[in-house]
């Protein structure tokens, strides 16, 4: 009701935070939900949401925490409406615990974390394109200045050419490359031929490997490492193997 006192307390509502009907009705709703004392969670925001709410002057719903029996406290995601009822104002309040859903977005950033830590520490150039060739990640290696590496990010080399007022013909080469290995899902080598700052030569040896689901290409992996001072331009083929062990 209008004073936060529970009326209906349902099977599930139980199951969630572990208290029998018999033990909560006509309790408050910050049992259930503590206004200052949650770990963690700032739920003084949504309180005051939720007290409009049950006043009649609007619906709430945003993120919370709710507290077990045992005083375990869990994320919810928590819905109010309210309907008149005799001239009485009763509220509504929907929870749902998204503690499994948390767990699983903390886990996939963790992996996320884990995996661009490996990825950047290599001693080589790595890049990710999707099929269209737009760069989704690409490590120190292949892009030291960081500036320039957050940005390439959904930009492809034609981009890059256009920003930094250079001539495209490397990007265009690149691209007809590129196109061969998403169209026949073939890895493609070839030999980068570059200029440092300093104006001396540089040969980059390059592989795009296609990453194939369903017969699709879902991204494309670029790796490139420096060949300048070998005096053969191939590489031995199990030093490549090695490396994308590492990424795949």
């Amino acid at each position: 009701n209008e004073c936060g006192e529970i009326l209906i307390f349902n099977h599930k509502a139980e199951k969630i935070f572990a208290y029998s009907k018999k033990e909560i009705l006509g309790n408050n709703l910050e049992l259930l939900m503590p206004r200052d004392e949650s770990e963690g969670f700032e739920n003084a925001n949504i309180w005051n949401k939720i007290k409009s709410s049950l006043s009649g002057k609007s619906s709430a719903m945003g993120k919370t925490a709710g507290r077990r029996k045992n005083g375990e406290w869990f994320p919810a995601d928590v819905n109010v409406n309210t309907i008149s009822n005799s001239g009485k104002i009763i509220s509504i309040v929907s929870i749902r615990d998204v503690s499994e859903k948390k767990r699983l977005e903390n886990e996939l950033i963790r992996e996320k974390k884990f995996t661009e830590d490996v990825l950047n520490s290599l001693p080589a150039d790595l890049a990710v394109f999707s099929p269209d060739h737009k760069y989704l990640f690409v490590n120190p290696m292949g892009i030291a200045n960081k500036e320039i590496r957050e940005w390439i990010i959904g930009k492809d080399d034609f981009d890059y050419c256009k920003m930094r007022g250079i001539d495209a013909s490397f990007a265009e080469k690149r691209r007809s490359l590129f196109n061969s290995v998403v169209n026949e899902k073939k890895t493609v080598e070839f030999i980068d031929p570059q200029v440092t700052a300093v104006g001396k030569p540089k040969h980059i040896f390059r592989k795009f490997y296609p990453v194939v689901k369903n017969n699709e290409v879902i991204y494309v992996l670029g790796y490139g490492v420096d060949v300048t001072d070998r005096k053969s331009t191939r590489l031995n083929s199990s030093h490549i193997t090695i490396s994308y062990a590492v990424f795949c």
